[in-house]
């Protein structure tokens, strides 16, 4: 409620309020009322001067060309109602003002005025993440989220991604009013994450969450980490030869390694690489040779 200033015992009384509130439209029904109270003094039909009423940048009332009004009463000028619409954020502050001018008695026109800035209730919009894990390449993704509008809300869906143009997983729906949800990811969506980081153990993913609410879509995102895991490779076969003349001597075979006396050579080797890997190097003897240089 907003009062004017007081002149020659009369002021204007503005009430307001709000009817309702649509989340998926993201607006408010708000009404508002303004009144002319006499406590002292009276005028009558043509010493009204102007009067007016905005709400929210639209002219609701303009005063007729006279009014009356008696001692010690109260006139309603305007009543109404009308449907606003919110910022994106959900936040909405709702300017309303009047003036009114009368001459009273014949004392000449003085105005009265009123204005008040109405800040409705925030109408709830994107869901947003508020906790994710890590995971390694054989894991499912997890999140913990809050989603102020639950079901008012037209889909709500989550998924893992590179960034914001390579997705992993897509977007899986989650439940509107749940506070926490499993990314699942399958085979396919694993062999994605190896293929990209098959020449590192780790890289980084993005965890998004999509709202679609009254025809706007808003997203929340979480980075964190992948660690590709069990990826190491397995030698299957390799065949060695001693060449050097005493280790031959002394066991009668180029196939019997003495330790810290034979010179051995590698002919061939085979191994099998796990995960999109590539094999990198090959350690013998506690030396390691870059793969490329075997």
């Amino acid at each position: 409620m907003a009062y004017s200033n007081t002149s020659r015992g009369y002021y204007l009384e503005l009430t307001y309020g709000t009817n309702s509130q649509s989340i998926s439209n993201n607006t408010s029904s708000i009404w508002y009322k303004l009144d002319l109270v006499s406590t002292n003094y009276s005028f009558e039909g043509g010493e009204v001067q102007s009067g007016y009423l905005n709400v929210n940048g639209s002219r609701r009332w303009t005063s007729p060309s006279y009014n009356t009004i008696g001692y010690n009463t109260r006139q309603n000028l305007h009543t109404g109602s009308m449907t606003v619409s919110h910022n994106s954020s959900g936040a909405k502050t709702v300017p309303l003002s009047a003036y009114y001018s009368a001459d009273s008695n014949g004392w000449g026109p003085v105005g009265l005025s009123v204005s008040v800035n109405y800040t409705l209730k925030t109408i709830p919009r994107q869901a947003n993440l508020t906790g994710a894990n890590n995971i390694n390449d054989e894991q499912n993704g997890y999140i913990t989220y809050s989603n102020p509008a639950g079901n008012a809300v037209t889909t709500l869906g989550a998924g893992l991604w590179f960034d914001g143009n390579n997705s992993i997983t897509g977007y899986q729906n989650v439940g509107k009013t749940s506070s926490s949800a499993t990314i699942t990811l399958t085979e396919a969506h694993r062999n994605v994450i190896r293929s990209k980081y098959n020449t590192a153990n780790s890289g980084k993913v993005v965890y998004y969450l999509r709202t679609v609410l009254g025809g706007n879509t808003y997203y929340s995102s979480l980075n964190r980490t992948v660690s590709i895991v069990n990826s190491n490779p397995t030698m299957d076969s390799f065949n060695v030869e001693v060449t050097d003349a005493k280790s031959k001597t002394l066991t009668g075979n180029n196939q019997t390694v003495i330790k810290g006396v034979s010179t051995v050579r590698v002919n061939s080797f085979k191994t099998t690489v796990k995960k999109y890997a590539t094999n990198k190097s090959i350690v013998l003897n506690n030396v390691s040779r870059n793969w490329s240089d075997t």
